[in-house]
């Protein structure tokens, strides 16, 4: 986590106003993700990478000029690695189930529902934080407690958002559950409310399905 820093952040060590970090973002010259909040945070070893590469622009948003680090690199592609934000989201996201109350993530998750466009994406978006966790407890970082207590937050925001879609038994059925002697359900949760959002009417019926 001490890599992401907010674009205000960015804008004082590269000496540029905020609106070029944005636009330098969106146009994939610096790396940065959105939180599951929506805010945007910079990868600020990235930042750095690009400003000794000769990424600093001679003027800044408000005209004043900066200090001439060279001419715009070029990047190969204009679009981010998977292989590089996934982690940096992944941490993201386990910070905010492990520390988060159940509103706090059902707010995260309509967020980034809002700014992925849908369920599918959000969902894959949460199991990268989910796999964090796990290997947090790995590492000894977090206890089998801490694992339970974040899973069940989760679970709990995700039913409250799933109460509020709609279902029609008219719908196609499908039928969720654990294979025999598994108990964890939260993939489950997540794939359930892209279901719902499909159109489908899923079937619970849970763990430890013989």
């Amino acid at each position: 986590m001490n890599d992401l820093i907010t674009t205000a952040e960015a804008a004082r060590i590269a000496g540029v106003g905020v609106s070029s970090i944005k636009r330098w973002a969106d146009q994939a010259l610096v790396q940065a993700i959105r939180t599951p909040g929506g805010h945007r945070r910079v990868i600020k070893s990235d930042l750095l990478r690009f400003l000794q590469n000769g990424g600093t622009p001679l003027r800044d948003d408000r005209g004043t000029r900066t200090t001439d680090f060279g001419t715009v690199v070029k990047r190969e592609t204009a679009e981010i690695r998977a292989n590089e934000i996934a982690p940096v989201a992944g941490t993201v996201w386990a910070d905010e189930i492990l520390a988060g109350d159940v509103y706090g993530i059902q707010a995260s998750l309509l967020d980034a529902r809002s700014r992925l466009g849908s369920w599918f994406p959000t969902s894959d978006e949460v199991s990268l934080g989910l796999r964090e966790i796990g290997n947090r407890w790995v590492r000894g970082e977090v206890t089998v407690l801490d694992e339970h207590i974040a899973s069940e937050r989760l679970s709990r925001a995700l039913a409250m958002i799933m109460h509020t879609m709609p279902s029609s038994t008219s719908a196609p059925v499908c039928v969720l559950a654990c294979i025999a002697k598994e108990s964890h359900t939260l993939a489950l949760s997540l794939l359930q409310v892209c279901l719902l959002e499909a159109g489908w009417h899923p079937l619970w019926v849970g763990a430890n399905t013989p």
